[in-house]
């Protein structure tokens, strides 16, 4: 639920809710919105990562805009221990899915975030 509701305060006006929370990141089009958001606010010495739009789940571009999404996590400092496999996140099969990892990852980025002096300075 909180972090349904980082992602909404975030990217608003769009919404979105805890149940539907990882259905929505399932394409990695939202994690990379969310990238580029948060690359857009700070000043970070590399680059959001590129997103594509049309990604659908299960698709070999779900998986690329993933593998985006976790370099530039990499990059940020996210711990190694809290990165998922680009699978993870976009499988059509629910076995190979990992949600609690993705969590963990999007919560450290929000943890990463949330200690920037940078953001609250605006």
């Amino acid at each position: 639920e909180d972090i349904a509701d980082w992602i909404s305060l975030l990217l608003t006006p769009q919404k979105t809710s805890a149940e539907d929370l990882l259905s929505a990141l399932c394409s990695g089009v939202l994690a990379c919105q969310i990238a580029q958001k948060l690359t857009a606010q700070v000043t970070l010495e590399f680059a959001a990562p590129k997103v594509n739009e049309k990604a659908k789940v299960g698709t070999f571009f779900a998986r690329d805009n993933a593998a985006n999404f976790l370099a530039w996590c990499r990059k940020l400092g996210v711990s190694e221990s809290l990165l998922f496999e680009s699978d993870g996140m976009c499988s059509n099969e629910v076995a190979q899915q990992t949600p609690r990892q993705v969590l963990l990852c999007f919560l450290d980025v929000a943890r990463i975030f949330g200690r920037r002096e940078d953001l609250w300075e605006r």
